[in-house]
């Protein structure tokens, strides 16, 4: 990227008396949002941000959520901030502290629970204790699942491709894509198994211990219905190679919240020269023969661009924003059923002290973890609790993500 032009802080809503020409409009101010922006104008164009809130955050935000206790509102960890983007926008000056969350406790029972680190070789004593075969072939899966992810990591980059495509332009995409490729060979296949298998059949080809496989499946079941049966839900275990590499091994904890993510991406978009405009509620994107040139606030304000990008949800953009007599019908229809619903929800706990390791539910004294930041509770019952949630709406022993964020980071409480 080019290094990076001085620009100026978030300010609030104001229309010059010549109103520019943008080379792109972004609608948000999330991370997502704010990455777009940085790389358009560390390209050099000229690039406009409009957040409707008085702040700029997303779904990585940290606020106050008791008298001293900050908690992350949203999303809780960090888990795919490609190593690439933080290296590009040189996020550790501007703040970005990433801990360790790698190590994980699972309970199995009552008494007993299996233990998975971003080190192979706790994990392998944690699985001995439950298949020794299974603690041989973990480290075996760990390459395997580094190697795929690997893949993904520069797939990430790459304008995909149209296959179907049959012009000139079309084949010789289609071509050159294959050729930079060609040499993945096994890898890709790897990917393809991801992909299209479920994490139960997926798991089973590397393990025998179903406790062993809950513990290694429990993202393939949150945030859905799905549960680790489903063809596809394999590719969500890669998840957690996939934030391996800068910082921490796994997932990891900001110090200070998810917020940071946002305000490092915001502090590195400003000095590339985004211009950052907050308390700017959008209220229409106007098009002309067939794209957007302007995006109207509610306060009246007009701005001009040659691309409009947004990262709000598909419905609004497209049955609110803009007029849905411009659009094709078919893309009318895909975004009146687009759904957005969601199975999970979050509470942020306030805790007097660090809660104990070794309760009713972890009562495990001779084998107390080390410093575990994340428990994940009810992952065995996975497949049972998503039936009954099928069936009544709701589960009583619902899977349970609880990272416990004050273990490394005083500056983040709750």
């Amino acid at each position: 990227m080019p290094p990076f032009a001085r620009g100026a802080p978030p300010t609030a809503p104001s229309q010059p008396a010549a109103a520019p020409v943008y080379d792109s409009v972004i609608i948000g101010a999330g991370h997502n949002d704010l990455t777009c922006a940085a790389y358009l104008a560390g390209a050099g164009l000229r690039v406009r941000v409009l957040k409707r809130r008085p702040v700029v955050e997303g779904a990585a935000v940290t606020e106050e959520t008791a008298p001293g206790y900050r908690a992350s509102i949203f999303s809780y960890l960090m888990r795919i901030l490609h190593p690439r983007i933080q290296r590009d926008l040189d996020l550790a000056r501007h703040g970005l502290r990433v801990l360790p969350c790698s190590e994980l406790v699972s309970p199995v029972s009552r008494e007993d629970y299996i233990q998975l680190s971003g080190e192979v070789a706790r994990t392998r004593a944690g699985f001995a204790r439950f298949s020794r075969r299974d603690a041989e072939t973990y480290p075996a899966f760990d390459t395997h699942l580094a190697q795929a992810a690997q893949v993904v990591r520069k797939l990430l980059w790459e304008t995909p491709v149209d296959p179907t495509r049959s012009d000139c332009r079309g084949i010789s995409e289609t071509l050159r894509f294959a050729w930079k490729y060609c040499r993945i060979g096994r890898s890709l296949c790897r990917v393809l198994d991801l992909l299209t298998m479920s994490a139960y059949d997926y798991l089973r080809e590397w393990f025998e211990d179903e406790r062993v496989m809950a513990a290694l499946a429990y993202c393939a079941s949150i945030g859905t219905l799905a549960g680790p049966r489903p063809p596809g839900r394999a590719c969500v275990i890669m998840h957690y190679m996939m934030g391996k590499g800068e910082g921490a091994a796994g997932w990891g904890v900001l110090r200070g919240g998810t917020g940071v993510i946002t305000q490092a991406i915001a502090a590195a978009a400003c000095e590339c020269g985004v211009d950052i405009v907050t308390g700017a509620q959008v209220a229409e994107v106007r098009g002309r023969d067939g794209r957007a040139v302007s995006v109207v606030t509610a306060g009246g304000d007009e701005y001009r661009a040659r691309a409009v990008a947004s990262n709000a949800r598909a419905p609004h953009v497209y049955l609110q924003l803009l007029d849905p007599a411009v659009l094709p019908p078919e893309v009318l229809r895909e975004a009146r059923g687009y759904r957005t619903s969601s199975t999970a929800f979050k509470t942020n706990i306030a805790c007097e002290r660090p809660a104990p390791l070794a309760d009713a539910r972890l009562r495990a004294p001779r084998r107390r973890p080390r410093q575990p930041g994340l428990f994940h509770l009810h992952a065995h019952r996975a497949r049972r609790g998503v039936s009954r949630a099928r069936l009544r709406g709701r589960e009583a022993r619902p899977l349970v993500a609880a990272p416990l964020h004050h273990l490394g980071d005083a500056h983040h409480r709750g």
